[in-house]
C-alpha cells in the first residue's frame, strides 16, 4: 500500500484525477469521462508510466 501511495503522490494532478475515477468505477472509466472537456484529446492522459511495469 505504501508503494501505491508513493506512486499516486508522484503523479501530475490530471493523472491523479484519472486514477481516482478509474478506482471509483471498479477499474474502468470510458474515454469521454476521462477528458478534461468533451473536445479534449486523451494524448498524455495516462497514469501508467513504463516504470510501473518493471
Amino acid at each position: 500500500m505504501a508503494r501505491a501511495g508513493q506512486y499516486y503522490r508522484s503523479l501530475p494532478q490530471r493523472a491523479r484525477r484519472v486514477v481516482k475515477l478509474v478506482v471509483a468505477r471498479g477499474g474502468y472509466a470510458p474515454a469521454d469521462d476521462r477528458r478534461d472537456d468533451k473536445n479534449a484529446s486523451l494524448c498524455g492522459h495516462n497514469a501508467a508510466p513504463e516504470a510501473w511495469y518493471e
